[in-house]
């Protein structure tokens, strides 16, 4: 008897969920990561251990999102990694509300450091969250939609 209500709820629960367009099972974000190459190779990266990476924002619903977007765009951004981050120093440092459509694509490239001592390649992900107030930092915020696994191999 125990199993049956316990199924019931679970199966209730679920409907519930699937009913109110969880992001878990309908996600309205798309993200991807790529490291500047270019980047790796110059004086910036070689002094100070920063370099650019490469990041889209795609809204795979069917319906318009808004994404909030920051002068300084890593104040969206988290990293997974301890040995690389986002960059989010801004002397100044203001939103603006953009709308994306279906299938549309932002791109923006973030300035980023790594840990001269840790050890290569660094693997690392990149999270994006639609609507930062502030910097990002907290990397377990649950509505942050991951990007592919990015390795910094230099």
């Amino acid at each position: 008897m125990h199993w049956v209500v316990l199924s019931a709820f679970v199966s209730l629960s679920a409907l519930s969920t699937i009913a109110h367009g969880s992001n878990a099972q309908t996600p309205d974000f798309e993200t991807t990561a790529k490291v500047d190459q270019a980047s790796l190779n110059t004086r910036f990266y070689q002094q100070d251990w920063r370099f650019y990476v490469e990041v889209t924002v795609k809204n795979t619903s069917a319906t318009p999102k808004t994404i909030t977007v920051w002068l300084n765009p890593a104040w969206s951004w988290v990293t997974n990694s301890k040995d690389v981050g986002t960059s989010q120093e801004a002397l100044k440092n203001y939103p603006t509300n953009i709308s994306l459509q279906p299938g549309e694509v932002r791109k923006e490239y973030l300035e980023m450091w790594a840990d001269p001592k840790a050890r290569r390649p660094i693997a690392f992900r990149l999270g994006f969250i639609p609507n930062a107030k502030r910097p990002m930092q907290d990397a377990h915020d649950p509505t942050l939609s991951w990007s592919n696994p990015v390795s910094l191999a230099k």
